[in-house]
């Protein structure tokens, strides 16, 4: 009896052991193959009949059509998946400078895009079945600026002068494109197609060159435009804002009235020296400060952190580009307040000097 049960137990043994294995075979088994096919985006807001789409090879190479509002362009490169993750190495695009590309993969028919593309956003569904005509992009609710008259400012630039657009009720427009030392004025009309803003037409001769013809921005929100076109000082992904504010979704706030924390000091007057080329600091609300210096050569930067005490300011360099020129190893830089509108400078930078002072705009 014992040598019959022992028999019987190295066959249970050996049973349950080999549906082990019939279980991993299976679980390998339910790997989804996407090679050969085409997904097309479910939504798109460029008045396009034909949507955004990609082709997946089963040389593992893809190509991909994305509509954007300038047209459309195309990437291709080669393709991956790992678990449930699609991943792109684009190797060429007509746009941008995307390098991957991800998609997360729902089923054998449903891809889901988890990377903002110059078009196609992040969290598009992607389809096997094709989808035609201009949708107004699933959940995405697009502002209506209805071109009431309204100023945005770009809130990106650090520049005491800010660059800026007018939106005017009759479709007008006005972009000045400056900064501390130099300002491009552009005139024309716009229009608005889904979220995209379109500034053009220019009344006089385009100051920007000939490679811009046409000014575009996305409409974030009804406060919110976003550069798509790369001007003489603002760039492109520059944030412009109507109530002086950035969306957390885009880097966090930054105020119109931060100067009220510390605000922009200028050099006092140099001699043989241009103002617009004065040596200037400003200190913002977020405790964050920018050191415009004067390299005789050219202007260059310090910016960081900074402490305000009762006897002045210190400055904490996080980065400088003043690389090459005296001053580039400087890590602090100190201010002594004189009064309520003079401080005296006690580092020593390039032009500026210990003992320099500075006055309060």
């Amino acid at each position: 009896m014992k040598k019959v049960f022992r028999i019987s137990f190295v066959l249970l043994c050996a049973l349950l052991m080999l549906c082990g294995c019939t279980g991993g075979k299976k679980e390998e088994d339910k790997t989804i193959d996407i090679s050969g096919k085409t997904f097309y985006n479910t939504v798109d807001n460029y008045d396009n009949n034909d949507h955004s789409k990609i082709w997946f090879g089963k040389d593992k190479t893809f190509v991909l059509k994305d509509n954007f509002y300038d047209g459309y362009y195309e990437a291709d490169g080669t393709w991956e998946i790992n678990e449930n993750v699609v991943t792109l190495k684009v190797e060429h695009t007509g746009v941008g400078q995307f390098e991957v590309i991800k998609f997360e993969i729902k089923d054998e028919d449903t891809l889901i895009l988890k990377t903002s593309l110059a078009g196609s956003q992040s969290d598009d569904v992607f389809s096997t079945t094709e989808v035609k005509g201009p949708t107004n992009g699933g959940s995405t609710t697009v502002p209506d600026l209805s071109f009431k008259y309204n100023t945005y400012y770009n809130m990106t630039q650090s520049s005491k002068n800010k660059s800026y657009v007018e939106i005017r009720s009759d479709n007008s427009f006005a972009m000045l494109d400056m900064d501390d030392f130099g300002v491009l004025e552009a005139n024309g009309t716009c229009t608005i197609s889904g979220d995209t803003l379109t500034c053009g037409n220019f009344q006089q001769v385009n100051p920007f060159g000939e490679s811009v013809k046409e000014i575009y921005f996305m409409v974030f929100d009804e406060n919110t435009l976003i550069l798509l076109t790369d001007l003489g000082v603002s760039r492109i992904g520059d944030v412009f804002s109507s109530n002086g504010t950035i969306p957390a979704e885009l880097g966090g706030s930054v105020s119109t009235a931060s100067t009220d924390k510390g605000g922009l000091w200028i050099h006092s007057p140099i001699e043989d020296v241009n103002p617009m080329y004065y040596p200037q600091v400003e200190f913002d609300a977020s405790g964050k400060f920018v050191f415009t210096e004067n390299c005789y050569a050219g202007m260059g930067t310090y910016e960081g952190t900074y402490e305000k005490k009762d006897s002045g300011y210190t400055c904490h360099v996080e980065k400088t580009t003043m690389q090459g020129f005296k001053g580039d190893d400087v890590t602090v830089i100190e201010f002594e307040k004189k009064d309520n509108k003079t401080m005296v400078l006690k580092t020593e930078l390039c032009m500026s000097m210990i003992g320099d002072t500075f006055e309060l705009q």
